[in-house]
């Protein structure tokens, strides 16, 4: 790793222990939510961080971004809609923690948006009671053709659903897939050990799949009354 990026690392590393002289590399990795021997091997420019780890060193000592690797930046750029990981606020995140409620926020994002009839007859009354506390605290809005749809003008207009969310939901989702109906419904998953280099372009792969999927949702060829789910994820398992 180049000598700036680990000065400036070593320079916070100081400065933690200047204001609490009990920290050191492991409790300022776990406060990073950083393996420490990641955290170690960076402080010795021993590696360079993956974008993760990268993301998250960001976080606390926004001034490595410009130490980083043109590639790990590049990386950044597709990968970070804000300064911070998460692209909602809290409060929304605590709504959408409950299924019902994130499905129906889901479904109001189409063009189309979604109906009461459409919310009951999928979820019931749980649907339902979600739906109006959405609208009732202006996350979704009820139009004059009475579709609910996600509020532009709130504060919360973006795509960018945080991955502990989706683990969140994610037996949830995996219920509703019905492998009888194999021809609108598709799961795919893959599992490997990568490197650095093998990370970046999985995570490049899905930035041009998104963007192809941005391009299928925005046709108005293709809008029509069959309400779509499509997401993608990749985690590094280890958490680096």
């Amino acid at each position: 790793m180049n000598n700036s990026f680990v000065k400036i690392l070593r320079e916070y590393l100081e400065e933690e222990q200047k204001k609490n002289p009990f920290a050191n590399e492991t409790t300022l990795a776990k406060k990073m939510d950083i393996p420490p021997t990641t955290f170690n091997r960076l402080l010795n420019g021993y590696s360079k961080p993956s974008v993760n780890t990268a993301l998250k060193l960001s976080q606390f000592i926004p001034e490595l971004k410009k130490s980083l690797p043109e590639e790990i930046l590049q990386m950044l750029k597709l990968t970070m809609d804000k300064e911070d990981f998460e692209s909602m606020g809290k409060a929304l995140a605590t709504f959408l923690s409950e299924k019902h409620f994130f499905l129906c926020w889901i479904l109001a994002f189409s063009n189309k948006g979604v109906t009461e009839e459409e919310i009951e007859d999928q979820f019931g009354k749980q649907g339902i009671r979600a739906l109006r506390i959405l609208e009732k605290n202006s996350l979704l809005l009820k139009e004059e053709d009475n579709h609910y749809r996600v509020n532009t003008d709130g504060e919360y207009k973006g795509t960018g659903l945080s991955f502990k969310l989706i683990k969140t939901h994610l037996i949830f989702l995996a219920k509703q897939y019905k492998p009888d109906n194999s021809k609108n419904n598709y799961i795919q998953y893959w599992v490997e050990s990568l490197n650095e280099k093998g990370q970046q372009e999985l995570m490049k792969a899905h930035h041009e799949f998104h963007k192809r999927v941005r391009r299928i949702m925005n046709s108005e060829d293709n809008r029509g009354s069959i309400p779509m789910f499509s997401i993608a994820c990749s985690d590094s398992l280890l958490g680096q």
